[in-house]
């Protein structure tokens, strides 16, 4: 959203909302159509962020929530430290790069070891340890006899190359 004028700016966000920064919820000032001023803003996109329509346009929470505290639209994005993009809470929201915000992802689903970047490698007949750095293709960190070598392997790598999110989000290993 960089670079549009049209887009509300945040004293117009202050007069029309008000944020709780200690709980996340973004609540309208003023009636709105069929909105009634108090009510909070609670709409989820199908990937679980709340979202806001205003005069036309569309506004993620988390965004507008940066704006009328800061005072400014985020240069590129806003990450979601514990992973809920639902949780609008401010200590919760950081601005960051799309390769930084890379680097707080959630396990993938296509995972089958439990542990990001760790891997049975069939070939080798060992686990193998994999990190992706700046958007480049996964750099070896190794291939271990235990699984738990390579886990504790790209562990002590997330934390080395991935100086914005150096340790791996609850739920992995």
């Amino acid at each position: 959203m960089t670079g549009n004028d049209d887009r509300i700016n945040a004293e117009e966000a202050r007069r029309s909302f008000e944020y709780d920064a200690e709980t996340g919820l973004i609540r309208w000032l003023r009636n709105a159509g069929s909105v009634k001023a108090g009510t909070v803003v609670k709409s989820l996109s199908s990937k679980g962020y709340v979202h806001l329509q205003y005069r036309g346009r569309r506004y993620s929470a988390h965004r507008l929530a940066w704006l009328m505290v800061h005072g400014r639209w985020p240069l590129h994005e806003i990450d979601h430290i514990n992973g809920d993009p639902a949780d609008n809470r401010l200590a919760n929201l950081r601005e960051c790069t799309h390769a930084e915000n890379h680097q707080n992802r959630a396990i993938r689903s296509d995972n089958t070891s439990g542990c990001p970047g760790v891997y049975w490698a069939k070939h080798a007949n060992r686990w193998c340890a994999r990190i992706k750095v700046k958007g480049l293709p996964r750099r070896l960190v190794g291939y271990f006899a235990s699984f738990d070598e390579a886990a504790q392997a790209y562990r002590e790598a997330k934390r080395n190359m991935h100086t914005f999110a150096p340790e791996v989000r609850a739920g992995g290993c």
